[in-house]
Order: structure tokens, then C-alpha cells, then sequence
């Protein structure tokens, strides 16, 4: 007994060492298995993903460890402790230089393909039809810039997920000719590409895939994105959309400037910034348009309220059943700031909250 005993705790303790090593859990020595699954989406449902650069390795296989310390008490940090960087690996790719990918793959990989950094802001709006809303999808290519062009033909891809189904909802793909906006000693190029997709209500992962045919360098960028039931809920609000306006040096002071939607959270002082978001009720539904409050809250890094609004949307404000704001969170001194919209009818509520910064 005692030798079947040691046995099966040397198993369990085998089953350990893969999940300990990878930042994941085993679940042993109970009979009810299943208790701990809600745990464990829940774990699953909100994380970070860091990644990092890894150095030369010498020419023998090299161990790594990992080691992820948070500054907050009372959590515990699932992470991967250790990764094993082979000899082989390390002369396939110069340190700094980038294999050839697909766009394919870099749409259908586990993790986005971070070989070119890519932002992506995907927002929710009621759409004209009953079934679908409108996604906007705004991804800024800037990361392929090169100093010989102003502008080049890159390759897109943009796929929906149902997060419930793992099954892809929606896909496109096109080519077109990018022109880049020149960067500023504070932030790179800027070509933010937009396109819209049709989504039902749900939850989803938005993925956009970008390519430079020329070189054979593909990227990749997720973002996940919560489509409300805009038309039969009585309240509720699109996702958050940021709109710039600054002046071209090379434009003439009575040149009146073009705003361009962005998918940055880093802004100049003398950037001109709104939030754009639209409120609903029920753009399906029949009953009577009632007024609405939106409150409006920009905090510090220090949580004090720097801006304090409330605004009574009324009827005539409504077209369609939704109406339309614009926020200006521009011209505020640098540092980290959160803006809040809370909007309220009768016993309904819902918010939005937008984080940026200004330097």
C-alpha cells in the first residue's frame, strides 16, 4: 500500500511540473473537478500578455527563467517560469531581423505577429438594420513606413471570432496604397487604415493581419470588442472613437484642418483631441424618447476631476433614436488621464471609459 501510495503522489506531482513550468494548474485530488471551471474562465477572461526580446544565446542550448512580480498584495501570478532557447534557432534570424510570414498566418496564429508594432481601436455603433451593427476597425500602419517612400501598397486582412464559438464570423481582404503621415520627434509615422465589418450582437476577437508584399513581412494585431443589443435595450452607448486635428507645418495659417480618426492614446498639447460616442434607445423600439444624462469625468493620475460635465440630452436631440456626442479632451498638461461617460434613464445605466495621456 504504502509503495502504490508513494507511486501516486509522484504522479500528481509529474502532472505538476508542466502547468508550474507554463503558468497554468492541475487540478487533482478531487472527485468534483468541474467546481473549479468557473474559476478558471474567470482567470482566463482578464490577463496580460508580456512579451520580450530575448538576447544572443551562446552556441549551446540555453535555459532562460522568468520570473513576473506584480507590486500588488494578496494576488497570485500565474506565469511561464523558464523558456529553453535552442543553439539551432539562433542563427536562422539575425537578432533585430524578420522572417517571412503569410498573412494568413499571421491572422491565424495564437498570439498576434509582433514583428512590426500595430495599434488597433475596433469600436461598436447601431448599425441601419435590425440584425447587425457596425464595427469600425482602425489600425495605424505606421510601423511600416520606410524613409524612400510616402506612400506603398500593403496587404489586409481583418477577421470577427465568436468568443463563444471560436468560430470566425467575418472575413475580408484587400490591398491598398498607404500614405504615411511624417512623425514628430515624440511618435513614429502614422497611416491609420479603417475599414468596417457587420456584426450581430455578441461577444468577439477582432483580428487584423497587415502586409508588406515587397519584403514578405507580415503583422498582426487583436483586439476584443462586446457588440450590445442596440436595437432592443433601452439605453446604451457605442464604444469610444478618438478623432485629432493638428496644423501641417506646410499648410498655410488660414488652411482649415482635416480631423482623422486615431487609434493613439498619446497626445501632444497642441493637438486638438475629441471623443466621439453615440447613445442609444433602442433604435428597434417603439416607446417614448425620454430625455437622458450623461455625465462627464476626466480624472488625473491622481484621481482629482480636472473636467466635471453633465449633460441633458432631450428629445430633439435624438435622430433615429440615437443621438451623438463630442467630447474635447484635448490641451491638458501632460501626464495620465481616465475620461468617463456615465449616461442614466430612469433605472438604466451604462458607461464607457476612455484611458490617454498627454506629453
Amino acid at each position: 500500500m504504502q509503495t502504490e501510495i508513494s507511486e501516486l503522489l509522484g504522479d500528481q506531482g509529474s502532472l505538476q511540473v508542466l502547468p508550474d513550468l507554463t503558468g497554468g494548474r492541475a487540478v487533482s485530488n478531487t472527485n468534483a473537478p468541474e467546481a473549479t471551471v468557473a474559476e478558471i474562465f474567470g482567470e482566463t477572461d482578464a490577463y496580460y500578455i508580456v512579451g520580450f526580446e530575448p538576447v544572443t544565446p551562446d552556441q549551446r542550448d540555453d535555459k532562460r527563467s522568468i520570473d513576473v512580480k506584480v507590486a500588488r498584495t494578496g494576488v497570485r501570478v500565474y506565469a511561464q517560469r523558464q523558456y529553453m532557447v535552442r543553439a539551432a534557432e539562433k542563427s536562422v534570424v539575425p537578432r533585430g531581423a524578420n522572417a517571412p510570414m503569410s498573412l494568413e498566418k499571421a491572422l491565424g496564429g495564437l498570439l498576434p505577429n509582433a514583428s512590426r508594432p500595430l495599434t488597433l481601436s475596433v469600436a461598436a455603433f447601431a448599425g441601419s438594420d435590425m440584425a447587425n451593427a457596425i464595427v469600425i476597425v482602425n489600425v495605424d500602419v505606421g510601423a511600416f513606413a520606410n524613409a524612400s517612400e510616402a506612400a506603398m501598397p500593403l496587404e489586409f486582412a481583418v477577421s470577427a471570432v465568436n468568443q463563444k464559438t471560436g468560430r470566425q464570423v467575418a472575413f475580408a481582404r484587400e490591398t491598398a496604397t498607404v500614405t504615411f503621415k511624417a512623425g514628430t520627434p515624440n511618435r513614429r509615422a502614422e497611416a491609420n487604415v479603417q475599414t468596417k465589418i457587420k456584426l450581430t450582437a455578441g461577444d468577439y476577437e477582432v483580428r487584423v493581419a497587415v502586409s508588406d508584399p515587397a519584403i514578405g513581412i507580415a503583422a498582426s494585431v487583436f483586439c476584443p470588442v462586446t457588440v450590445p443589443l442596440f436595437g432592443s435595450a433601452p439605453l446604451s452607448l457605442s464604444d469610444v472613437i478618438v478623432e485629432t486635428t493638428s496644423r501641417m507645418a506646410a499648410l498655410p495659417a488660414s488652411a482649415i484642418p482635416v480631423p482623422a480618426t486615431t487609434t493613439r492614446r498619446v497626445f501632444e498639447q497642441d493637438e486638438r483631441v475629441r471623443a466621439l460616442v453615440q447613445v442609444y434607445q433602442g433604435t428597434q423600439r417603439t416607446d417614448v424618447i425620454l430625455p437622458v444624462s450623461v455625465r462627464t469625468t476626466i480624472l488625473d493620475a491622481k484621481g482629482r476631476a480636472i473636467r466635471d460635465q453633465l449633460l441633458a440630452l432631450t428629445v430633439t436631440d435624438f435622430t433615429n433614436r440615437r443621438a451623438a456626442l463630442a467630447l474635447d479632451i484635448g490641451q491638458l498638461p501632460p501626464g495620465e488621464y481616465v475620461l468617463t461617460l456615465d449616461a442614466s434613464v430612469e433605472r438604466q445605466k451604462t458607461s464607457r471609459i476612455l484611458h490617454f495621456a498627454v506629453q
